[in-house]
């Protein structure tokens, strides 16, 4: 769980990276400009209409909105997984241009087994504050 991906694993990962950490710059760029409005995109959540409890991904919109615009507190107070994701593609994009000498970042599946992992716990976490707070 803890040994890197081969090396051929390893690009596509880092190729990934980069190609996510365009489409989030290019996104953050839209937004803040307000060419694009990010609420009127992407439609409320389903499930969270439907039932009212927060499913998995609850959040991820409001904190990117956070943390495009400087307010990390606000942006892990609705999903922490926006931040993650975040420091992973830019260790990921890094390592692809091979810009961290000192610092070789390799992909393990822990690294891809904590995202699912982020969600969940940000679901739980929101879901046990609706239910007792």
């Amino acid at each position: 769980m803890f040994k890197p991906f081969d090396n051929k694993t390893q690009h596509y990962l880092q190729l990934i990276s980069f190609i996510s950490l365009i489409a989030f710059l290019i996104l953050a760029v839209l937004s803040i400009l307000r060419v694009v409005h990010l609420d009127e995109i992407f439609p409320p959540c389903f499930f969270f209409t439907k039932t009212g409890f927060f499913c998995p991904s609850c959040g991820g919109t409001r904190s990117f909105l956070h943390f495009i615009n400087g307010d990390l507190i606000g942006s892990l107070k609705y999903n922490i997984f926006v931040l993650y994701f975040f420091i992973i593609i830019i260790l990921g994009s890094a390592s692809f241009f091979n810009a961290m000498k000192k610092v070789n970042f390799n992909f393990c599946p822990i690294h891809l087994v904590a995202m699912p992992m982020l969600l969940l716990l940000n679901c739980a976490v929101h879901n046990v504050i609706i239910l007792f707070f």
